[in-house]
Formats: C-alpha cells, structure tokens, sequence
C-alpha cells in the first residue's frame, strides 16, 4: 500500500502493455506466484491448512485481496496497521484446519439473457466495447470503429441500434459509460436476486450465497470487470462519478451482510469490518482475471 501508485499502475495497464514489456511483466508475475506457492504448499504439508483447500485458488484469491487494497486504503480511511491485521486474521481463520466455514453453496448454470435478436445486437455491441477497452487501446484509444469491427457492423449501425431500440449514443464515452456501469450493475442484481431467492437464513448462509452469485456474475461478465477496473484511472469525471455512486451501492449490500453477521456473533470481535469487505469483495473481483 505504500506503493500503491505502482500497483494501480501495473494493474489497470497490464492488458494495454506492448508485447515485450506484457510479457516481462508476466514473468516478473509469475515469479512472485511462485513464492506463494511455496509458502501455501509448505503450510500444507505441515497440516496448517483445512484438507481439500484447492491452493490455487487460495493463492489467487489471496492475492486478489491483497493486491486490490491499493485501490481502496488510504491513511484517512483507516490505519494501515488495522487494515494488515484484518487481514492476517481473515487468512488463518479461513485457510487453518479447526475452522468451521459454511458449506459451499454450488454454482448454478448462468441465466440466459438471451432476447429478440436487436436486444442481442445491442449486447453484441456492449461485449464488444468491454473487449476493445479491455484488451487493446484503453479508453484513450478506444474508437466506435473499433468497436463495430469486433462487433461485426458498421459504425453507423452502433448509432441506429442504440436509437431505435435503447436510446442514441451521441459519442463513444457514452458507450463506454455503460459498458462500466455492467459489470456492477450485473453482479448487484444477480446477487440481490440470489439472496431474495433464499428462504430464511443465517448470515453466514447469505453471505455464502453472495459470493457465489458474484463469482457466477463476475467469471460470465469477465471482459465488463476489467474493462472497468483497468481503465478506471483513465476515465473522465462524469463517468467516474456515476461509475462510483454503482460501487457504493454495492458496497452498501455487503455492509449490511457482514453488519448482521457481526451482530449475530459471527465475525471475531475487533475486526475492521471495512477491512473486511474491502478485502473480500477484492478476492471476488480477482477472480475473472485468473
């Protein structure tokens, strides 16, 4: 956290980077993955993990959470002290033998939103523009001629598409404002609808179903959330803002989940409880990139 500026740096410029400087980056990557690897497999083999933990995906979540405080902490929001202890503590309660997690809740087949076919046109598009920001120019670069040739239309057809069935995109940033605002828009409804579809349930219940509805959401949306994510420093102001009022919704949704199960004597006294959803919601956020 005390080099944030470079780890925001290296997340939100991964996907844009030149080949070479890609693929250093990766190794460089790869490198640090491996030092986690070992200090997970060594802890395992000691007996101080729960059996059947899939380490990979405790690794990668770890770092996910790790990785995205830089993008939330900062010294008025809370000491670092604070933050690094809740996480420590977040990590040997969920990963050491002896704690009781709630059982998993299994992933369910993604809804199909599949409509008439100019309601699929107008996704085709959106899908489309999360892959060019994502994966080619950034924002800056990003052209509705771009967009349309990945697509498979003509630029103009962007336009007539968004008139006739939605509403007219005067300029590609506000094509780009709703390809931002998907991702968490997506992964708030979908996790709202599998909380309302829960009968009555303990906290620890809800909070289970909730990551597995934002994991669902999140892997099928994966090229919304980067695109949103590594090209959220390059916004401009206007879409920045509305993108941020999303975020605090969603963040108001896990306050009130980790809130009821503080109050039920479910989460160890002393946590920072922001700390806690912060981290949390950066594992599941991670997930789409590994």
């Amino acid at each position: 956290m005390r080099l944030s500026d470079y780890t925001r740096a290296a997340i939100r410029s991964a996907s844009q980077l030149p080949p070479d400087l890609r693929a250093r980056h990766l190794h460089e990557q790869q490198r640090y993955a491996d030092l986690w690897r070992e200090l997970l497999a060594g802890a395992h083999a000691a007996g101080e993990l729960q059996p059947g933990l899939d380490l990979g995906a405790a690794r990668m979540l770890l770092l996910g959470a790790l990785n995205w405080s830089s993008e939330w902490w900062n010294p008025g929001r809370g000491s670092l002290r604070a933050v690094v202890g809740t996480a420590q503590r977040l990590l040997s309660a969920g990963l050491a033998p002896g704690s009781d997690p709630t059982p998993p809740l299994g992933l369910t087949e993604s809804v199909s939103t599949a409509a008439p076919a100019a309601r699929g046109t107008r996704n085709r598009i959106l899908d489309a523009a999360a892959v060019v920001v994502l994966n080619r120019q950034g924002y800056a670069g990003t052209r509705l001629v771009d967009i349309g040739a990945v697509a498979g239309l003509q630029t103009p057809a962007i336009y007539y598409y968004y008139y006739y069935y939605y509403y007219y995109f005067a300029s590609r940033d506000e094509v780009i404002e709703e390809v931002v605002q998907v991702g968490v828009r997506r992964t708030m409804s979908h996790v709202e609808t599998a909380l309302d579809a829960l009968p009555v349930a303990g906290p620890d219940v809800r909070i289970a179903a909730a990551v597995r509805a934002h994991l669902e959401i999140g892997v099928r949306d994966a090229d919304y959330a980067a695109a949103a994510i590594q090209n959220a420093g390059q916004l401009p102001g206007p879409i920045r803002r509305v993108r941020l009022l999303d975020q605090r919704r969603y963040a108001a949704l896990w306050r009130g989940l980790l809130a009821s199960a503080a109050d039920a004597g479910l989460l160890a006294s002393g946590l920072d409880i922001r700390s806690v959803r912060m981290l949390v919601i950066g594992a599941l956020n991670s997930a789409p990139g590994w």
